[in-house]
């Protein structure tokens, strides 16, 4: 089973689509920002980690969806910094207790798996959804 759910730039994700269809007003403008140059930073790590190129491209592709084509679309909408950081926080915080509570697992759980199947090749659709979903349906 797909658990999208499980990672966060999901959530970021939903946050982007539901801003983009006027479902609501605050932009994700600065929270895909943060979320983008995090996946740089891990980007290059993982080259340095991992000789499998394909996951390297399916990873790579899969943020350029995610993140970079949200990050461009909302460029030009300011940043309230305060009423932002204040939001990201808060939907994190409800994203923490959503793990916590009805998933009867941890954050850092999650993300030691996902980095683990990153480095060793393997494709778990509970903790990497997007890069399994593109892996499922190339092969």
């Amino acid at each position: 089973m797909y658990r999208f759910d499980y990672v966060f730039s999901f959530w970021i994700f939903v946050w982007y689509l539901l801003h983009m269809f006027g479902f609501i007003k605050p932009s994700p403008k600065l929270v895909l920002l943060l979320g983008f140059l995090e996946n740089i930073i891990s980007f290059v790590i993982l080259i340095l980690m991992v000789t499998d190129i394909q996951r390297l491209m399916r990873l790579f592709i899969l943020n350029i969806f995610i993140k970079l084509i949200p990050l461009v679309t909302v460029w030009s909408e300011k940043i309230d910094l305060y009423k932002d950081l204040f939001l990201i926080y808060a939907i994190f915080a409800l994203y923490v207790f959503y793990i916590h509570v009805v998933n009867q697992t941890t954050v850092l759980d999650i993300y030691e798996k996902l980095y683990r199947n990153i480095l060793e090749g393997r494709n778990d659709p509970e903790v990497n959804p997007g890069t399994t979903l593109m892996h499922d349906f190339l092969e």
